[in-house]
């Protein structure tokens, strides 16, 4: 077992129980050889007081309860938050790599967007322009699961624009599709498993969030994680991409 080093504006210390203290700092993880491959990447650790509970468990020590307190691990694909009131559970929001649109007529994202507009992607059984059907594909990484937890849910969460042709009569269904990277998309992605794993949740309006829960079984170890939002109606939705100032976000909910 390495050791971790705290580092922050003004100090630089060896964690012991007696010098861990209340703040936001940099990580540095040492193994007995040195540093450790992954100390190249950056992370944060932001440890916030406990609870006032009492001097068991049952209380605010170590954060192991208490009625606050949070114990958080940052650093790319996404922040791992951990904390809660009985026990510990984490979260996890993570960006896509890849979230774009694509125009059947001529599957180019670039061309997809341009009938949109800057930052937005649209899902449509027939645009109004090309008369193609739109598809948006979004490529996550999924990182290791944390110690001691389970993934207990996944939501997928898209926030349509303030285009005036953003709202519309059905959100789209969600599919699990076939791994593709940005060029792949000329050759448009193939659904899998015959069915949509997340169904159209209804109508939407301009600048709503919209929520699909995805099946646990779905998310597969750590690696990529392919989604494409499929139309349902002629009247479209005109979703944030990932170039927006709110892309879209993946939400995994961890449970002990």
């Amino acid at each position: 077992m390495g050791e971790v080093k705290l580092v922050d504006p003004h100090t630089v210390t060896f964690v012991t129980p007696d010098t861990l203290k209340l703040g936001v700092y940099d990580v540095l993880l040492f193994t007995p050889a040195g540093f450790s491959a992954e100390a190249k990447q950056s992370l944060t650790v932001r440890i916030d007081g406990g609870g006032t509970g009492g001097a068991s468990a049952s209380g605010g020590a170590s954060n192991q309860g208490g009625t606050a307190g949070a114990f958080s691990l940052g650093g790319a694909p996404g922040v791992l938050t951990c904390g809660g009131a009985t026990g510990i559970s984490c979260y996890q929001e993570l960006v896509p790599e890849i979230a774009e649109c694509v125009d059947l007529t001529a599957p180019d994202p670039a061309y997809c967007e341009s009938l949109s507009a800057p930052g937005e992607m649209a899902v449509d059984l027939s645009d109004m322009v090309s008369g193609g059907e739109q598809r948006i594909y979004l490529r996550f990484t999924i990182p290791a699961q944390p110690p001691i937890q389970n993934l207990a849910s996944a939501t997928l969460r898209l926030r349509t624009s303030t285009n005036q042709y953003a709202a519309g009569p059905a959100s789209g269904d969600v599919w699990s599709v076939a791994p593709f990277d940005l060029a792949g998309l000329s050759q448009v992605p193939a659904l899998l498993g015959g069915a949509p794993i997340s169904a159209n949740v209804g109508a939407v309006l301009q600048d709503q969030v919209v929520n699909w829960s995805l099946p646990v079984g779905s998310i597969p170890g750590p690696g990529g994680y392919y989604l494409g939002v499929i139309p349902n109606s002629i009247d479209g939705v005109h979703y944030y991409n990932r170039r927006s100032a709110v892309p879209p976000r993946l939400i995994l909910n961890y449970a002990p």
